[in-house]
């Protein structure tokens, strides 16, 4: 684990290709570094259908543990500690079925194969993650039994989710939840896949056991409400956006969901993929119930699936009657309202009581539009200068709350509140902004003072003492699944990479501006922007930075850096810190074209800072704001905070600096790109001339 985070590798259906998987992941860990642990979704024991066999009679293998007990008799060993759920039950085993007991019987012979049954249905924790997991192909046995047996398991699973302490990190069941994918961002096939299995399960009041795609793992993941939900079964590989669970009263948090293909599938679907998590009770709160910008609403909630006439995916076909998970404790009120999974999981029910049933308040008329005293387009948010401000009267103005402060003797720069969405009322809190750090100090004495009849809460909004300790450095520093620039990402382009060191290292542009010596310099950490990095990561990325300086120098070229922090829906690589260190050479005299060539891209104009770069005056000059950020040869930096509502292209400092060292046509990284064997030339070439001044 590195910064907290635990290094997970899943996978899709083995389908009993065990030596593929294990020699894929061997792969993965040469080149990304050790995993903590592997999680198996899908078929796991079952053989792909053209290597199936049958007895005489026609009947199934006595046992479906044969490839397994070959590969573990052989003396081999998974190369990560491995746990798996998905081994299918045969028609007519009822209770624990055959193959779920020859496979516990089989590992038992084996204890240092590496390699874990997780088992039918349960919760448990694996290196402080809390994992719960379904075998729904163990507990399905193709007919009333089997539908027994599966029933049985769901309510085990609900005493589990009752009684469970905490967030559940990772959801594994082997078979799709209904409703999950999204048009537009899946594959028409696949969406067509998906519907054909949705139809099937509900074509049988209990669910369809032969159905791939099923109501009872959405049911499940409104249930447990996991960060991370993992299946396969399907054959399709998917990562689909974040969704945004009930608020219950604790906060909203997001679920992403995971699809995964087959080992050793000819269709090119991805069957490995990368997290690095940080479990969910080593996280702060907010961090937890931090929310992307391509958040989606719950699938479970927006739409029934197919077949069940109006009700949301949530509500189950159980016994013949439609019920929500959870009923059986109390039931409903008297006025007939039914418990959902949401309530369940808290233990109580929408109801007041009585069996009223507890209303939430209707939406009033549209308000008209607020007008702030503030010109919040020039205001550079500032948390560090910040109070926040709790247990205000709904009633109270942006005049009033100004008011309010007028003794402290500081000056308001912003006030930031929210309007309650149902009422349209303004929340009960703000967040006021002061001209300075020193003004914010002394406006938390009025902790405690009365407005309105109300005493009020003030406190520092963010506890700060330095770059990469408030709350900003709190965010995750953990790999991103698909992140291009985490080095535990399996697709990441790892053959361009010249240098790691402790915290940081650099690697070569994929469509450089001057190969090979357009360079970036990323911090290992999953982080933002240069604010958010430790004091030792900066550190050493300002190392880096001098060495790669010293280097050109020797080939007769200046250094001109550039960092863009933009938060990018949708492209995850672009959120994490990485820095563009590009040589120019020394007679083109860079430094005076590029100001004004970034002054005529952008229409706005760069602040300069005169010194070399510090962490205190960049924070003093963008604040909370996301920014761009220039270094010129001479060691100045130019610098802009991206205001509210201001519009930057993506592009901008690439097309400026092209555009100085008189290579416009280099402004498209796409039309840069190099082959394989350019790529490792270019590299070779670079790690050559920088080896005598390299960290490592």
């Amino acid at each position: 684990s590195k910064g907290g985070a635990v290094r997970v590798l899943i996978a899709g259906d083995a389908r009993g290709r065990f030596e593929e998987l294990n020699r894929k992941v061997k792969q993965v860990v040469a080149k990304s570094g050790r995993f903590d642990l592997l999680l198996c979704v899908g078929s796991f024991l079952s053989p792909p259908p053209l290597l199936a066999t049958q007895e005489e009679d026609g009947s199934k293998p006595s046992t479906q543990t044969g490839l397994l007990a070959s590969f573990l008799e052989g003396g081999a060993k998974f190369e990560v500690p491995t746990y798996f759920v998905g081994v299918e039950s045969a028609a007519g085993d009822a209770g624990e079925s055959d193959a779920v007991s020859a496979t516990k019987a089989l590992l038992d012979k084996f204890p240092d194969s590496n390699l874990n049954y997780l088992g039918t249905q349960g919760v448990v924790k694996l290196h402080g993650l809390t994992v719960a997991f379904f075998d729904d192909l163990a507990l399905s046995g193709g007919n009333g039994a089997g539908v027994e047996t599966k029933v049985a398991g769901f309510q085990l699973m609900r005493d589990k989710a009752t009684a469970l302490e905490g967030e559940v990190d990772l959801l594994l069941t082997n078979k799709w939840p209904s409703g999950i994918a999204v048009a537009g961002t899946a594959d028409p096939k696949l969406l067509s896949k998906l519907k054909f299995e949705q139809q099937q399960d509900a074509g049988n009041g209990n669910g369809s056991d032969a159905a791939l795609c099923t109501r009872d793992a959405g049911n499940l993941a409104m249930l447990l409400r996991p960060r991370y939900h993992l299946s396969a079964c399907i054959g399709n590989f998917y990562a689909r956006a974040p969704y945004a669970n009930p608020d219950l009263g604790a906060g909203s948090h997001c679920t992403r969901f995971i699809g995964l293909g087959a080992v050793g599938n000819g269709d090119g679907q991805k069957f490995l993929h990368a997290l690095g998590l940080k479990p969910a009770g080593a996280m702060s709160r907010e961090a937890f119930l931090s929310q992307p910008a391509n958040t989606t609403p719950n699938p479970y909630l927006q739409q029934p699936s197919p077949g069940s006439q109006g009700q949301p995916p949530n509500q189950m076909m159980m016994g013949g009657r439609k019920r929500p998970m959870g009923m059986g404790m109390g039931g409903s009120g008297d006025n007939g309202a039914d418990l959902t999974p949401q309530d369940f999981r808290w233990g109580q029910g929408p109801t007041r009581q009585g069996g009223e049933k507890r209303m939430k308040p209707s939406s009033s008329a549209p308000s008209a539009p607020f007008q702030s005293q503030f010109d919040k387009a020039k205001v550079v948010v500032d948390s560090r200068k910040s109070v926040y401000a709790k247990n205000l009267p709904f009633r109270a103005t942006e005049g009033e709350i100004v008011a309010f402060f007028k003794p402290s003797g500081g000056t308001i720069v912003d006030v930031r509140r929210r309007r309650d969405p149902g009422s349209g009322n303004w929340k009960g809190f703000a967040l006021v902004q002061f001209e300075t750090a020193e003004q914010m100090e002394a406006a938390c004495k009025l902790d405690g003072s009365q407005l309105q009849g109300r005493p009020i809460s003030v406190n520092p909004a963010q506890v700060h003492t330095g770059p990469g300790d408030g709350q900003r450095a709190q965010r995750e520093a953990n790999p991103i699944a698909d992140c291009w620039f985490c080095l535990s990402n399996p697709n990441a382009a790892l053959n361009l990479v010249a240098s790691v060191a402790s915290e940081c290292y650099l690697a070569l542009d994929k469509g450089p501006i001057n190969s090979p010596f357009h360079l970036l310099a990323v911090p290992i950490d999953h982080l933002s922007c240069t604010l958010d990095l430790k004091d030792s990561t900066f550190a050493e990325l300002e190392r880096y930075m001098g060495a790669v300086a010293s280097c050109f120098a020797s080939q007769g070229l200046d250094l001109v850096m550039f960092e863009r922090y933009l938060k990018l829906k949708g492209r995850e690589g672009g959120n994490h810190c990485h820095w563009n260190l590009v040589g120019v050479a020394k007679d083109q005299h860079v430094g005076p074209k590029l100001k004004e060539a970034l002054s005529e891209g952008s229409g706005f104009a760069f602040r300069e800072m005169k010194t070399k770069l510090n962490r205190e005056d960049l924070r003093e000059v963008v604040g909370d704001m996301e920014y761009v950020l220039v270094t010129l040869p001479d060691g100045s930096s130019l610098v802009h905070p991206i205001m509210r509502g201001e519009r930057v292209p993506f592009n901008l400092v690439r097309e400026a600096l092209a555009k100085s060292m008189g290579c416009p046509e280099r402004a498209d990284w796409k039309q840069c790109r190099q082959t394989d064997d350019q790529e490792a030339n270019a590299v070779a070439k670079f790690k050559a001339i920088f080896g005598q001044f390299d960290l490592m």
